[in-house]
C-alpha cells in the first residue's frame, strides 16, 4: 500500500498534479518512487542492524505489556487481594505505602501505575470491611500520601544527600538545556504558575531529585505537588477501583478456564450458542457495563488532566528557553557530568561501528534475525489469537496459572522466551565487540599522540 501510494504520488508530480510542487525538485532523480519513500527504504537496508534491534525491543515491550502486565499483573493482583482480605486494614495500608514508595523510587516508573495498583489492591482488600466508596476515598488519600512521601524521599535522599554522585546528576540530565530551563522555573521565589506546572507535570523522579540538588524548601515542593490530587491522581485511582466491579462471576471464569485447559487441543470452530441467561444475570451484566463505562470515563478524565499538566510544564519550559535564555546559559557546566556524557557518546559510536551489519559475523546476524522472528511470531499469536492463548478472568478472581494459559499460549510464551534468550546472546556478543573497538580506539589514539619532549636533567651539565 505504501509503495503503491508513493508510486501514484510520483507519477502525479511528473504530470504536474501535486499539492506540494516544491517537492518535485527532490523527486527528479527518482523514476518510480518519491524521495521520502526511497530514503526510508535506503535507511531500512543501510541500517539493518538498527532496524532489527528496534524491532526486537518493540516485540519485547509489546509482549511484556500485553501478556506480562495484562495477564501476569492481573494474576498477581488477584492473589494479593485474596491474601490482604484476611489481614488487618492497617497492615494493608502500610503494605501498599511501602510498595508504592518502592515503585516511585525507581526512575523509569511514573505515577499512574502506582495509582491504578492502589485502586485495585487497596479497594479490593478493604471493600468487605469498609464498603466500596469509603474504601475508594481512603485509597485516593493513601495514594496522595504515598506520592508526597515519595517526592520527599527523592528530594532529600537522592537530591540533597546524593548530589555529589555523578550518576545521579547524569540521570537527571543537569547539563541539558531543558533541565536548565526547569532550574530557572524551580528557583523562582514562592509558588509561581511555572513552578507548580513543573512540579505537577514534570517527570516524577528527575524533578524531585533536581529540587533536592537545588535545595528547594521541602514544604514548597510538597505544596506545589499537592494539586495532582484533583488533576489526575484521584481519577486514575478511581479507574483502578472500578476494575473490581467489572469482574463478573469468578466461578464461571474458573470453570471455563479449567475446561479449556483440560481440553488440551486448539479448536478454532465457534462455540455453540448459549441459552438465554436469566434476568438476574442480565442485570449483573448491565451493572458491569455501567462500571466499565465509569472506569473508561475516569481514565479519560485522568488522561486529560495528565496531558494538560504535561503541556503546561512543556509550555513554561519552552517559554523560559525563549525568553530567559541568558539565565539558562548562566548556569555553569557540570564538568564531571560532561565527561560522563562524552564517555557515553564514545561508547555509542563504538557500539554503532561494532554492530554494523557488514561488520557482524554470520552467527550474530543469525542470532538477531532469529530472535526478531520468534518474538514477532509470539506477539502475533498473543495479539491476534489471544482468546485461544489465554482464558478470560478478572482481577477479583483467584485462578492458577495453569488454568489461565491455554496450550497455544504456552507455545507463544515458549517462542517469546526462546527469542529473548537469542537476543540476549546477541547483546552479550555486541557488548564484547564494542569493548574491543573502544580498546582499539584508545590504543590507536595513544599511538597517534606526539611524544612529550624530554625534561632537562638538572644534574646533567650538558643541559
Amino acid at each position: 500500500l505504501l509503495l503503491g501510494l508513493s508510486m501514484a504520488t510520483r507519477k502525479a508530480r511528473i504530470v504536474g498534479f501535486s499539492l506540494c510542487p516544491h517537492l518535485e525538485v527532490l523527486d527528479r532523480e527518482y523514476t518510480w518512487f518519491t524521495a521520502s519513500t526511497w530514503r526510508s527504504f535506503t535507511w531500512l537496508f543501510d541500517n539493518t542492524t538498527t532496524v532489527l534491534t528496534y524491532a526486537a525491543y518493540v516485540a519485547v515491550f509489546y509482549f511484556v505489556c500485553d501478556v506480562g502486565v495484562g495477564k501476569g499483573a492481573t494474576l498477581f493482583l488477584g492473589w494479593m487481594i485474596s491474601v490482604m482480605k484476611v489481614l488487618n486494614p492497617a497492615v494493608v495500608l502500610v503494605s501498599f505505602v511501602v510498595l508504592g514508595v518502592g515503585m516511585f523510587l525507581l526512575p523509569p516508573v511514573p505515577g499512574p501505575p502506582v495509582y491504578l495498583t492502589g485502586g485495585v489492591l487497596v479497594v479490593g482488600a478493604l471493600e468487605e470491611s469498609l464498603g466500596f466508596w469509603p474504601a475508594v476515598m481512603a485509597c485516593i488519600l493513601l495514594c496522595w500520601f504515598t506520592k508526597l512521601v515519595s517526592c520527599a524521599i527523592q528530594q532529600k535522599l537522592f537530591g540533597e544527600n546524593m548530589s555529589g554522585v555523578v550518576g545521579v546528576r547524569y540521570a537527571v540530565g543537569i547539563n541539558s538545556l531543558q533541565m536548565r530551563a526547569i532550574r530557572v522555573c524551580l528557583m523562582q521565589k514562592g509558588l509561581s504558575p511555572a513552578k507548580i506546572a513543573i512540579l505537577c507535570g514534570g517527570p516524577d523522579w528527575p524533578t524531585s531529585v533536581l529540587c533536592g540538588i537545588l535545595r528547594i524548601p521541602l514544604h514548597e515542593s510538597l505544596i506545589g505537588t499537592a494539586p495532582v490530587l484533583v488533576l489526575y491522581l484521584g481519577f486514575t485511582t478511581l479507574a483502578g477501583a472500578f476494575q473490581i466491579k467489572m469482574g463478573g462471576s469468578c466461578d464461571t471464569a474458573n470453570a471455563a478456564a479449567a475446561a479449556a485447559a483440560d481440553l488440551g487441543v486448539l479448536s478454532l470452530s465457534p462455540p455453540p450458542p448459549m441459552p438465554s441467561p436469566p434476568p438476574l444475570i442480565m442485570a449483573s451484566a448491565g451493572e458491569a457495563n455501567y462500571w466499565q463505562m465509569g472506569g473508561a470515563v475516569a481514565l479519560g478524565v485522568a488522561m486529560i488532566g495528565m496531558t494538560c499538566t504535561s503541556f503546561a510544564a512543556v509550555y513554561f519550559m519552552e517559554n523560559t528557553i525563549a525568553n530567559k535564555r541568558a539565565e539558562c546559559d548562566a548556569f555553569p557546566v557540570d564538568q564531571e557530568v560532561e565527561a560522563r556524557e562524552h564517555k557515553v557518546a564514545a561508547k555509542r559510536r563504538a557500539y554503532r561501528d561494532a554492530t554494523a551489519w557488514v561488520a557482524l559475523p554470520c552467527s550474530a546476524r543469525l542470532l538477531l534475525a532469529s530472535s526478531v522472528l520468534l518474538m514477532t511470531a509470539a506477539c502475533h499469536l498473543a495479539g491476534t489469537l489471544g482468546s485461544y492463548c489465554f482464558a478470560t478472568f478478572s482481577v477479583t478472581c483467584t485462578v492458577a496459572l495453569v488454568d489461565v494459559v491455554l496450550p497455544l499460549g504456552w507455545v507463544a510464551i515458549g517462542l517469546f522466551f526462546t527469542g529473548l534468550a537469542l537476543f540476549l546472546c546477541y547483546l552479550v556478543g555486541a557488548c564484547r565487540r564494542t569493548q574491543k573497538v573502544m580498546a582499539w580506539s584508545s590504543s590507536a589514539l595513544k599511538d597517534d599522540m606526539p611524544a612529550l619532549p624530554e625534561a632537562p636533567d638538572k644534574l646533567n651539565p650538558r643541559h
